[in-house]
């Protein structure tokens, strides 16, 4: 009943969390995107390799809280469609895609700008900016969480005019003194960009009447269920993969409960069911995490248990625990399992009185469970990322090309965020995170299964390279300039 009440009266609360941490995804890339102005981190080759590399891990984040936003927003507008507060975190997260389109565009080659402007105080400035627009954009998500009115920062109004201030009187000297203005022209579309930026986060607090809400709802036909059903089955299929792990690892974790008669047996299983993923990596993080959680849960549950002899207390402990299982389980899976033990500890403890007696079943089962899901994931149909490679490439590049033509069309017809092209710019982005995430999986793999890793690594940085230019020409597309569309598309060509 309490949870049916809160929902009635929240019903967006599950929204604005994940609005919040999107923009607080989006404040942590802007953050890393500022090294690229620090003399102390950006000014070098290597250092620049590394940036892109952790801007483009970054982008995985963003891209899964957008994709989980979206699906909140379409699922709530079946349901409450003229809800005002709706269409405002609607209208929150058509502003978050323009952020990240305009913070992942790439205008000129960042490391020619400290050759020529390496003994002046001008890439200081765009790095001061980018830290107080990461600092506003995380105020912002702050805002959407604790349903407070959003009020632009002074202090980066000040900076903004200021460093536009500072590049009136860069263009003055460098054509007094004959320097080069590619570059000049360079650091002043990297401050439209920025400024574009600034004036999104401005316009959420001057906003009066907001635009009217728009839901990717396209009509997809609805598919054959044989044909759905056939390929579903396939070898093939990643879903039937781990349908096949879960089911043989499921029947083997019942068939030792059985056969030596365990009390406590479902742990396996239960271990099995939530440890087994779908990858690799994704397994293996799991297992550190639930054993080293139940032991973590179980040294400190144990001198609890010892010193404790109140029922009141312990129900008090109990209920605590749960609570914060249930706050942690989607965002920290480590720290929900040290609170589901002790859940489990305290839970005996009152029903039986032997709480500390069932520890060494509950660490052993663990382990046999995490045994069992790891034995799943190495030898039954194996689905090592480097076979995955070849398609997410594919993919990426059918998506940059769509995207690209579609960011040409704005050039002839204007600027337009319309469905196409929020679509478009959408599932390229997603495809980069993809290709992204699955090079990241690798590394936690075995070293036999880690082929052509060198190879994948520079594809993978110039795959992020090559949206991060288009990216560019998409949002130089409202701003009539030779220099912008010239330099954004050098990098494509």
């Amino acid at each position: 009943m309490f949870s049916i009440i809160w929902n009635y009266y929240n019903p967006n609360r599950s929204l604005r969390e994940q609005l919040a941490q999107l923009f607080f995804a989006l404040s942590r890339y802007k953050r890393q995107k500022s090294a690229l102005f620090n003399e102390q981190q950006g000014y070098n080759q290597k250092a620049l390799y590394a940036i892109r590399q952790q801007l483009a891990i970054q982008n995985i984040s963003i891209m899964a809280r957008l994709q989980q936003s979206k699906n909140i927003i379409k699922s709530r507008f079946n349901v409450y469609s003229r809800q005002s507060e709706l269409q405002q975190l609607n209208h929150f997260y058509v502003i978050a895609e323009q952020i990240h389109e305009r913070i992942s565009a790439s205008q000129y080659l960042y490391s020619q700008l400290e050759n020529s402007f390496g003994k002046s105080q001008i890439l200081e400035g765009y790095h001061q900016l980018l830290l107080q627009l990461s600092e506003d954009c995380y105020q912002f998500g702050v805002t959407i969480n604790d349903k407070k009115p959003y009020q632009h920062s002074r202090r980066l109004t000040w900076t903004v005019n200021a460093l536009s201030d500072q590049l009136v009187l860069l263009k003055q000297r460098a054509e007094f003194e004959g320097d080069d203005n590619e570059a000049v022209l360079a650091l002043q579309a990297i401050y439209d960009n920025i400024k574009g930026i600034d004036d999104l986060l401005k316009s959420v607090s001057t906003q009066s009447e907001l635009p009217a809400i728009v839901i990717d709802n396209e009509k997809v036909a609805k598919p054959d269920w044989k044909k759905s059903f056939i390929n579903a089955l396939s070898p093939n299929n990643s879903t039937f993969k781990h349908a096949l792990r879960i089911s043989v690892s499921l029947l083997v974790a019942y068939i030792i409960q059985q056969y030596f008669q365990l009390d406590k047996g479902f742990w396996i299983l239960s271990t099995v069911l939530f440890v087994c993923q779908p990858s690799f990596s994704e397994t293996r993080k799991r297992l550190m995490q639930r054993t080293l959680g139940t032991l973590a849960g179980v040294l400190l549950g144990f001198p609890v248990l010892f010193l404790v002899d109140n029922t009141f207390i312990e129900v008090f402990f109990m209920i605590l625990s749960a609570f914060f299982f249930f706050n942690y389980l989607r965002t920290n899976y480590g720290l929900a399992v040290v609170f589901i033990t002790l859940f489990v500890m305290f839970a005996f403890n009152l029903l039986t009185g032997s709480g500390i007696d069932i520890l060494a079943e509950r660490i052993i089962e663990t382990l046999l469970g995490s045994l069992l899901s790891a034995l799943a994931i190495t030898f039954i149909l194996p689905d090592w990322q480097f076979q995955r490679f070849p398609v997410l490439v594919k993919d990426l590049l059918l998506l940059s090309n769509r995207y690209f033509n579609v960011v040409s069309q704005q050039y002839q017809f204007g600027r337009s965020e319309n469905f196409n092209y929020r679509v478009t710019r959408f599932q390229t982005f997603q495809a980069d995170a993809k290709l992204t995430s699955a090079w990241q999986s690798m590394l936690f793999e075995p070293s036999s299964k880690q082929k052509l890793n060198s190879e994948v690594y520079a594809l993978v940085n110039r795959c992020d390279a090559l949206v991060s230019y288009i990216a560019c020409t998409g949002i130089s597309s409202s701003q009539n300039g030779r220099f912008r569309r010239k330099y954004c598309t050098a990098g494509i060509n």
